[in-house]
């Protein structure tokens, strides 16, 4: 028997959420909302939510980085995303997204920092991320990056492995962008829109090591005091072919890059 208080079921037959469903149970839940936003709330809560179950990791500061990936995807649609009053129209978003994840067994289980069964919480924390969050997602040099290395992926020799490709992609792109100059390669953020996991993310930082095409530039980075890698990408290495070379591939919608 359905809860009747619940905002999200999964479709038996699909193995999907049910959207429809979940559109009726906002529409009657925020009545002030038009139709337009409880469809738009509910199809980027449950897009990201869906794509923060593969991403996820077992760090306790993990379960922020869900509310930081649905924040960046919805001022990415919206209109003026300074506009603060935005924050209650879309909070809907928050709170699909929260038991989306519930029902996946992502969240609520290993995760203290936040109760996300306690709505109150998770509003307060949304309201949080929203005023932390400065760019929508793709608008930073780091979304920039990764789009240029979906549309036109760098090739290198001897590598097959479309997630190295990407990663590697991603870090010429970040080269270009800073003119040469040392950059960083923060995993978590590249979790979501490379599709993989955090973990992965790291073992793909140290391949590209190990190949000598990314090379650390500060040898004296320490994780416990928050000095973080950063990274010089050779462009000399025989397995960079010439960047002016690359293979132009055009993006399929179903294979651009979410943030």
């Amino acid at each position: 028997m359905t809860n009747p208080l619940a905002l999200v079921i999964i479709d038996r037959k699909t193995g999907r959420f049910d959207r429809e469903f979940t559109l009726r149970r906002i529409s009657a839940r925020f009545p002030d909302l038009c139709t337009l936003d409880a469809k738009q709330c509910v199809e980027i809560a449950l897009d990201v939510a869906e794509e923060q179950a593969i991403v996820a990791d077992e760090d306790d500061n993990a379960e922020y980085q869900h509310l930081f990936a649905l924040v960046r995807r919805l001022k990415s649609v919206a209109p003026n995303p300074d506009d603060e009053r935005l924050i209650e129209r879309f909070l809907p978003s928050a709170l699909v997204m929260a038991a989306a994840l519930r029902e996946m067994g992502v969240i609520g289980r290993n995760h203290r920092r936040l109760d996300w069964e306690d709505e109150d919480q998770v509003a307060i924390a949304f309201e949080h991320t929203w005023l932390k969050t400065r760019f929508a997602e793709g608008q930073d040099i780091l979304g920039q990056a990764v789009r240029k290395a979906f549309a036109v992926p760098l090739e290198f020799e001897g590598v097959a492995n479309i997630h190295l490709i990407r990663l590697l992609s991603t870090a010429y792109y970040l080269h270009e962008a800073n003119q040469g100059e040392s950059f960083l390669l923060p995993v978590r953020k590249l979790a979501t829109p490379l599709r993989v996991s955090a973990t992965l993310i790291s073992q793909l930082i140290d391949k590209g090591c190990r190949l000598g095409i990314l090379k650390v530039s500060n040898p004296y980075y320490n994780w416990e005091s928050g000095v973080a890698r950063r990274f010089q990408f050779d462009v000399d290495n025989p397995r960079v072919l010439t960047p002016g070379l690359h293979r132009k591939v055009e993006i399929e919608k179903d294979r651009e890059p979410q943030f």
